[in-house]
C-alpha cells in the first residue's frame, strides 16, 4: 500500500481532498478512502468528502452504506446531480429499482440533458418492463448523444422485445457502424437477421463473431438456431455441440441441442437434454416445488398418487396428456393439472383419476412429473409413441353445431389459419387469410375454427362469404372440440387445433414452415404422434405458395372423390 500523507490541522482539508480524490482515480481505493474519512473526522459537512466515500463504498460492493453517505452529502447539497445519479446506481444494486428511477429523476430535474441520468433511468424502466417509457428514454439520451453505442444498443435490444425487428436492425447497425467488431452487437445483428427471415445473413454475423472470438458459446449457439432456420439441421446440432462443449452448463444451447435431437429422430439424446429447459434463466417451464418426489420412471406406482401438471402451450397439454392412460395400468392414481380452457375437453382422457384447472387447490398426492417430461421417464422412441388421448365432444354439444350448421351434403372442412399472435413462432407459422383462402376449391362447405382473428383477416373474411364464421359463438375448448367432430376434414396451421383435431381422430391437414416445430420432424407427411395427420411442407423458408397449391389440389381431389362416390351411392 502507498504511503498515506498526513494532514494535521483542519487548513489542509482542501489539499487532502485534492490528494484523496487523485489516489481514487488512480484506483487506489483503500488509500482515497483513508483520506476521506480524516477529513470527515474535522469536517464532517464536507460535501465532496462525502460523495467520493460514497462512491467508493459503491465500487466496494457496499451500496447500503453509499446511499446512507449520499444522503448525507444530497441533506446538505440537494442540487448535486452527481450524488442523486450515483445515487440511483447504488440504489439499482440492491434492486429497489422504483426508488432508482426517482433517484434519477431528481438528478434530471436539476440538469435535463444528463446523458448518464438520462441512460440510466431508461435501462431501470427497461428492467421494469415500462418499454415505452425506455424507449423513449433511449431517444433522448440519443438526441442529447447521437453517437451513444450503448444507448443504441440498448434500443436495439428493447425494440427487439417489443416485436420491432426492422427497427431494432437499424438501431443495431448504427451500433456496428461506431465499432464494426462490437462482438454483442454481431450477436444482435445475427439474432434480428435471422428473426426477420434473413438467416444466411444472420449466420454471416455470427460466424463473424467466431472468428474474433472461437470461444464464444453464445455465438456458437445462436449460429445452431440460424443453420436450423437455413434446414441445416446436422450443421447446427455440431454447432450447439460446440457451444455446450465450452460451456457445459450453457442451458439453452443444452436444450436446443435436445430439441434439434428431437426433429431429426434421435429421442434417446433429445428427451435427455431438453430437460435443460427447467435451467434457463428464462424459463418457459418453470420449475414447481410440491414438496413430493419427482417421478422418473423407475419408481413404483401401485396404490400411489401422481400429479401430472401442464407446462407450456395448450397443444403440449393435449399431446403428451396421452401417457396417463399407461401410468393408471402400472397402479397410479392420475391426477391432472391443465391449463382452465382444457378442463371441460380433457376431462374424459383415459387413466385420468381427476382432472384440476392450474389455479385450482391440488389434492394430496405422493409424486408428480411434468408432462412434456414423461416421454423420457417412459424412455419413448420412435416405436413406442402411445396412442393419442382418444378425446371426444360431448354428443348433445355436437348435435348443437350440428343444427346450428345446417344440413349439407358437401364435405365440412375446419380452417385455422393462424394461432396466437403472440407465440414466439407466429411470424413464421400463421398465414394472412387473403394468401390462405386460396385453397378454398368448389363443392366443399367451409367453416372457421379460429377464436382470435385479426382486423386485415376480418377484412379478407367479407371477400369470402363462403367461409363460416363461428368465433364469436365458440366459448371453450368444448365448442371447438364439437365443431371439429362436425367437420369431415380440418386443415390448419401449427396450432393447438391440430393436437385436438389428432387426438379426435379427425382427419387433419397441418401446414408446416419449412424449419418446424421439433414433433413434426423431417421429410415425412405423416406424424408418428397423430396417425391421422397429413402433413404440408414448406420446401424453403417464407414459401407458402407451394404448400398453399399443393392442399389446394388435395382438396379438389377429395371433394371430386367425395362427389363420385355420392353418384355411386
Amino acid at each position: 500500500m502507498a504511503a498515506v500523507p498526513s494532514f494535521p490541522d483542519a487548513d489542509s482539508s482542501a489539499v487532502a481532498l485534492s490528494t484523496a480524490h487523485a489516489l481514487h482515480r488512480q484506483g487506489l481505493l483503500a488509500e482515497a478512502e483513508v483520506l476521506y474519512r480524516q477529513i470527515l473526522q474535522s469536517q464532517p459537512q464536507q460535501v465532496d468528502a462525502l460523495q467520493l466515500l460514497a462512491l467508493i463504498e459503491a465500487q466496494n460492493q457496499r451500496p447500503a452504506e453509499a446511499i446512507a453517505l449520499f444522503d448525507a452529502a444530497l441533506a446538505l447539497r440537494p442540487d448535486l446531480v452527481s450524488a442523486w445519479v450515483n445515487r440511483g446506481v447504488a440504489l439499482q444494486a440492491l434492486k429497489r429499482t422504483e426508488a432508482a428511477v426517482a433517484s434519477y429523476e431528481r438528478a434530471l430535474a436539476l440538469q435535463p440533458g444528463h446523458v448518464t441520468a438520462l441512460f440510466n433511468r431508461a435501462a431501470v424502466l427497461q428492467q421494469l418492463k415500462r418499454n415505452h417509457e425506455a424507449l423513449a428514454g433511449f431517444d433522448a439520451v440519443l438526441r442529447a448523444s447521437p453517437q451513444n453505442e450503448a444507448s443504441l444498443f440498448s434500443r436495439s435490444v428493447l425494440l427487439l422485445e417489443l416485436g420491432r425487428y426492422a427497427e431494432a436492425l437499424g438501431a443495431c447497425e448504427s451500433c456496428l457502424a461506431l465499432k464494426p467488431d462490437s462482438v454483442d452487437s454481431l450477436i444482435q445483428q445475427g439474432k434480428l437477421l435471422t428473426l426477420l427471415g434473413r438467416a444466411d445473413q444472420g449466420l454471416r454475423s455470427f460466424d463473424r463473431v467466431v472468428q474474433l472470438d472461437p470461444g464464444h458459446s453464445d455465438a456458437l449457439h445462436f449460429r445452431g438456431f440460424a443453420l436450423q432456420q437455413l434446414g441445416r439441421h446436422l450443421e447446427a446440432r455440431d454447432s450447439y455441440v460446440r457451444a455446450c462443449a465450452l460451456r457445459p452448463d450453457h442451458a439453452k444451447a443444452q436444450r436446443d441441442e435436445g430439441l434439434c435431437a428431437l426433429l431429426l429422430g434421435d429421442f434417446v439424446q433429445g428427451w435427455r437434454q431438453y430437460e435443460w429447459r427447467f435451467n434457463q434463466e428464462e424459463r418457459v417451464a418453470p420449475s414447481r416445488d410440491f414438496g413430493v418426489p419427482r417421478w422418473h420412471g423407475t419408481e413404483a406406482l401401485e396404490g400411489r398418487t401422481i400429479l401430472l401438471h401442464f407446462e407450456q402451450g395448450l397443444g403440449d397439454t393435449i399431446q403428451f396428456c396421452r401417457y396417463a392412460k399407461a401410468l393408471a395400468q402400472q397402479g397410479a392414481r392420475v391426477i391432472l393439472e391443465v391449463q382452465e380452457p382444457l378442463k371441460s375437453v380433457l376431462a374424459q382422457v383415459e387413466g385420468v383419476h381427476s382432472i384440476i384447472a392450474h389455479g385450482e387447490p391440488l389434492p394430496t398426492f405422493d409424486l408428480y412429473c411434468p408432462l412434456l417430461s414423461l416421454p423420457l421417464a417412459f424412455g419413448t422412441d420412435l416405436s413406442s409413441i402411445p396412442a393419442p388421448a382418444a378425446l371426444r365432444a360431448g354428443e348433445r354439444h355436437v348435435a348443437a353445431w350440428k343444427r346450428r350448421l345446417g344440413k349439407d351434403t358437401r364435405p365440412r372442412v375446419g380452417l385455422v389459419w393462424s394461432g396466437n399472435s403472440f407465440h414466439i413462432s407466429d411470424q413464421s407459422r400463421s398465414i394472412p387469410l387473403a394468401d390462405f383462402s386460396q385453397i378454398l376449391c368448389e363443392g366443399a362447405a367451409y367453416c372457421s375454427l379460429q377464436t382470435e382473428v385479426r382486423e386485415a383477416d376480418r377484412l379478407a373474411l367479407k371477400a369470402r362469404p363462403e367461409i363460416r364464421i363461428c368465433s364469436d359463438q365458440i366459448r371453450d375448448f368444448s365448442d371447438t372440440a364439437a365443431l371439429i367432430e362436425a367437420m369431415d376434414l380440418v386443415i390448419t396451421v401449427d396450432t393447438s387445433v391440430a393436437h385436438l383435431a389428432g387426438s379426435m381422430g379427425k382427419p387433419v391437414w397441418i401446414l408446416l414452415p419449412a424449419n418446424p416445430d421439433w414433433r413434426w420432424m423431417l421429410e415425412r407427411d405423416d406424424s408418428p404422434w397423430y396417425p391421422t395427420a397429413r402433413l404440408f411442407r414448406q420446401p424453403e423458408q417464407g414459401d407458402w405458395s407451394s404448400v398453399l397449391h399443393r392442399v389446394r389440389e388435395a382438396l379438389v381431389d377429395l371433394v371430386e372423390r367425395d362427389e363420385r362416390q355420392g353418384a355411386g351411392g
